[in-house]
């Protein structure tokens, strides 16, 4: 069994038990993820990784999220516990590339404390929004593609892509069962 926090219905239990293949020769984020932890593990992600140490700024954070329609420029970090990560900043999902490639984000909606967190806004943002995504390895300019729903078990939306893009992701108030989801592309030319 695994334990998950979540801030509408406090600790839930999940079974482990899975009918999805788990066969190592299927990549991670092809099959469902029974286990959320295992996305938080560096260890299952495949193709163009950058790890966190070689974009670590001299701060401490792994880079600066700027998202200027939500008013809102935040470090990011990485942490083993990822809630410790979204206490400081965004967390990043060790799991995705720290710079090139899909660059998986999370943080609250609403912190544990019930202080907004910072991405309470997250789900007001529009195709073709900007946002800057800033490491020791450079800075990039992306485009707001999508904005969805998606299943709280569904991890796919962080698997491996040959363009740069962010994925952030997180909670829906009143929707344990559900996450939002917003992916914004490399800008044209950057």
């Amino acid at each position: 069994n695994i334990i998950v926090h979540d801030y509408a219905e406090g600790e839930i239990v999940i079974g482990a038990d899975s009918t999805e293949p788990t066969d190592d020769a299927v990549p991670l984020f092809i099959r469902t993820v029974p286990d959320p932890e295992m996305i938080w593990s560096a260890d299952t992600y495949a193709g163009n990784h950058t790890p966190a140490e070689k974009a670590q700024m001299k701060d401490g954070s792994i880079g600066v999220l700027t998202i200027p329609r939500l008013n809102l420029s935040v470090n990011v970090y990485e942490s083993p516990d990822n809630m410790e990560a979204m206490s400081k900043g965004v967390a990043h999902f060790p799991s995705t590339s720290a710079f090139y490639s899909n660059v998986g984000l999370s943080a609250h909606n609403i912190n544990l404390d019930g202080s907004d967190g910072y991405f309470k806004y997250l789900h007001t943002l529009e195709k073709g929004d900007g946002i800057s995504y800033q490491t020791a390895l450079g800075e990039r300019s992306y485009i707001v593609e999508s904005v969805t729903t998606i299943a709280a078990s569904d991890w796919s939306p962080l698997g491996y892509t040959d363009d740069n893009r962010l994925t952030m992701i997180t909670c829906i108030s009143g929707q344990a069962d559900k996450r939002l989801c917003v992916t914004a592309i490399e800008q044209a030319g950057e």
